[in-house]
């Protein structure tokens, strides 16, 4: 039978050293706290060499992956970590740019003299020994608690004369674009230079994969608070060593290539720990009895427990099987379709709350679930069984169980929800969204894959899929104008526009841009706790006169427009009214970016008005989201996503012209140019109404983008605003109170929304706008 083989490597380092390079407090606690957690799970203490203080020398390290290579057999699974410093060479002084582990044996005079270099161990130094243990078919896991150590394994050479770059996660924008200042002065090429610059594209080895997210819901990334961003590492001097994608592979990084890793007090344990090596052995320890974990979900629980511990790094995992369960080559199993009711308990009068006896580490996801009673199969789920419908959202999934509430009737007093009972998910609620790549038209499809993998990892709303399934958005190559371009379809019809696969990254960005328009314009589930008495009105001004410069007037068309019959009186709930839009013109002398201008009188107006008939102050923001893809504040409008407050009985109105851009059909109506252009595009409004301050920036977006390069182009490039993280975005929509000392239960709200369509103007031209040459 194969071993399990771990090296456990914790060099100490001299006090003359400097403090980049010198004493560290808690290595010793780190590599005793690996040992007892991998003796914990089927590590023999005598198949594990720990090499500590100065027994971890440069020559005692490199001798011990030889020996550790040369041992493994196939089915072995191997454990190779090290805690200690990371350096980043200095081109300046080293000549090239590099990263590598500090053996124990640095001194003073090598520092001084500026020969680190000469003893640090990079991804030259451990490519032939995973390349050995991956050839014997062994299970290899890497593990680096250390600066710098995003991946710092492979090192990179130069591919046909262009560097090798790789992608990774990082704080946040404003942390990575000092790194890029670093960079550049020191004369390497960084990604974003200028916002027009050609951007120097890398080249990878057909063998470079990473992560493969699989199907298992429970394998979702949590979100992340703090901003996280993708950027392009420079070229690695160092020979290193790059996985295949079906290597039994798994590298657990504590931090990415920009950022320093920290030790800290860990007050659990009343020792000081490196925060990567802590979190880690955390996570595997805390994992409840016969829960089998995977590679997936250990990154997912990591990186949650660092976010919780407020860590200001960023751990970093690749692998081809990250679907594996942990220090096993077995995979791990699908999510069961349902799951039981383990506990009922009367919340309130009326209300109960339900607990499934399973969490995210089973597969409970965000989302609506039927609740069945006992007589319900995996194979059978009649209507007549089922007895209620439950909301379950994020912030009650938990580790091994999730709770939600169900309202009962009133009349009948008696809750016919049942231990025992099975919830099985009816409809998907969380902002994660499958894809399915399919590349084979590309050469070298893994580097494409690769790249978009690490762009929606990044944004943290969708995960790759290894099949197509009819949920994924599926994401194929054709040509266009002799163009290999990418084509994102989603339930059977295109929902953004062509890119060229250069331009993988505004596919991936339109696409998330697509989904937050569709995720927040959902109707939020009524509760115990929703205002009742607040009203949101549309009113029609057709072929409204100018009135931007004119106050007086513009007052004068909203207070008669509140007099006439409101759009939706009388009409189904389902109703969609029809507003004309103005006439737009390419607007004279407006430079490079070229705008249009709205032709006055030839379109409709509509006229909002919000009133609170409540017996309390409310705090309103009314939300725009356009048929565009943009997400913009109508009022406030100078209040950047602010509410503003609307005394009891107190009215407000807004008016606004409706007008089409002529190319914007093509961004979220029909981007499929081969299709009949519609007659025009639907824009929804939302009003979120709450009894606390809140603050709705976070939803903001500017429009889908068109590529400029295909002659479906449009005529004003978007100027590319950031989006803010999903966690951000939904705690914007839940009305999350500005002020932390407002408790959340205790805030009303009420979300209501209208939709109505905007239909071209009859004389609008379609021109086609050349493309931007290549």
């Amino acid at each position: 039978m194969a071993e399990t083989l771990a090296l456990l490597i914790g060099p100490s380092y001299p006090a003359d050293l400097p403090t980049y390079c010198g004493p560290l407090q808690g290595v010793a606690n780190d590599l005793k706290l690996m040992k007892d957690m991998l003796c914990e799970n089927g590590f023999q203490p005598e198949n594990i060499k720990v090499l500590e203080g100065l027994l971890a020398s440069r020559a005692s390290i490199l001798a011990s992956l030889e020996e550790l290579s040369e041992r493994a057999q196939k089915g072995s699974v191997v454990v190779v970590y090290y805690c200690g410093h990371g350096h980043s060479f200095d081109p300046k002084q080293a000549g090239y740019f590099d990263e590598g582990l500090i053996p124990g044996d640095l001194t003073r005079e090598m520092v001084d003299e500026y020969h680190i270099l000469d003893t640090c161990i990079t991804g030259e130094h451990f490519s032939p020994h995973l390349s050995k243990l991956i050839n014997k078919g062994a299970l290899v896991n890497v593990i680096f608690d250390c600066c710098f150590s995003g991946h710092m394994y492979r090192g990179n050479s130069e591919v046909k004369n262009t560097y090798t770059g790789i992608k990774q996660l990082a704080l946040s924008d404003e942390y990575i674009s000092e790194y890029q200042k670093v960079l550049k002065a020191r004369g390497y090429p960084t990604e974003h230079e200028e916002e027009h610059s050609p951007v120097q594209e890398t080249q990878l080895s057909s063998t470079v994969t990473q992560e493969t997210q699989p199907a298992n819901p429970a394998s979702a990334p949590v979100a992340l608070p703090y901003p996280v961003s993708e950027f392009w590492t420079p070229a690695l001097k160092s020979e290193g060593w790059s996985p295949h994608e079906n290597d039994n592979f798994i590298f657990m990084g504590a931090c990415a290539t920009n950022e320093k890793a920290y030790e800290f007090m860990d007050h659990e344990l009343g020792e000081i720990h490196g925060m990567f090596t802590s979190a880690l052995v955390a996570v595997i320890k805390e994992s409840p009895p016969g829960q089998r974990l995977s590679y997936n979900m250990l990154k997912s629980l990591v990186r949650q427990r660092m976010a919780d511990r407020k860590q200001r790094q960023t751990p970093q995992f690749e692998g081809g099987n990250m679907n594996l369960i942990l220090f096993s080559f077995d995979k791990a199993p699908p999510p069961p379709i349902s799951f039981e009711v383990k506990e009922v308990h009367e919340k309130r009068e009326f209300t109960y709350r339900i607990t499934l006896n399973a969490g995210f580490l089973q597969g409970v996801v965000e989302g609506v679930y039927y609740i069945f009673d006992t007589r319900l199969t995996d194979e059978n789920q009649m209507e007549d069984f089922r007895m209620a419908t439950v909301n379950v959202s994020h912030e009650n999934i938990h580790a091994t169980e999730s709770t939600a509430e169900v309202e009962i009737n009133s009349i009948f007093h008696e809750c016919k929800v049942k231990v025992g009972y099975k919830a099985r998910l009816a409809k998907l609620g969380s902002m994660f969204y499958p894809i399915c790549i399919i590349a084979t038209e590309l050469e070298e499809k893994y580097i494409w894959e690769l790249k978009l993998a690490i762009l929606m990892d990044s944004l943290q709303m969708f995960s790759l899929r290894e099949q197509e399934t009819p949920e994924c958005v599926k994401m194929d190559v054709v040509t266009i104008e002799k163009k290999k371009c990418w084509r994102a379809i989603y339930k059977g019809r295109m929902i953004a526009p062509d890119q060229r696969v250069e331009d993988g990254h505004l596919m991936i960005k339109n696409l998330c841009k697509y989904f937050r328009v569709k995720f927040g314009t959902r109707l939020r589930d009524p509760g115990h706790n929703m205002l009742r008495n607040v009203s949101l009105k549309l009113f029609k001004v057709e072929n409204v006169p100018s009135y931007k410069k004119n106050l007086t007037k513009k007052k004068e068309l909203k207070a008669q427009a509140v007099q006439t019959a409101e759009v939706y009186e009388g009409h189904p709930e389902d109703y969609v009214p029809n507003f004309g839009a103005h006439k737009v013109e390419i607007a004279p002398n407006s430079g490079f970016r070229r705008k249009y201008d709205v032709v006055d009188s030839s379109g409709d107006a509509v006229v909002i008005q919000i009133t609170n008939n409540e017996e309390f102050p409310i705090h309103v923001c009314l939300i725009s989201y356009q048929s565009d893809g943009s997400i913009v504040a109508l009022y406030p409008a100078a209040k950047k996503g602010l509410t503003s407050v609307l005394r009891p009985g107190e009215s407000v109105s807004e008016i606004r012209r409706v007008f089409l851009q002529p190319e914007t059909f093509r961004l979220m109506e029909e981007p499929n140019d081969e299709l009949r252009r519609p007659d025009g595009c639907n824009d929804i409004i939302m009003l979120y109404a709450t009894t606390a301050e809140a603050d709705y920036l976070p939803l903001f977006q500017t429009s889908i983008e068109l590529s400029p390069y295909l002659s479906t182009r449009g005529i004003d490039t978007p100027d590319g605003l950031g989006l803010f993280t999903v966690a951000r975005f939904r705690d914007a929509l839940d009305s999350e109170p500005r002020s932390r000392d407002v408790a959340r239960e205790d805030v009303r709200w009420i979300t209501i929304k209208r939709e109505f369509r905007v239909l071209y103007h009859p004389e609008q031209t379609f021109e086609k706008i050349d493309p931007l040459e290549e």
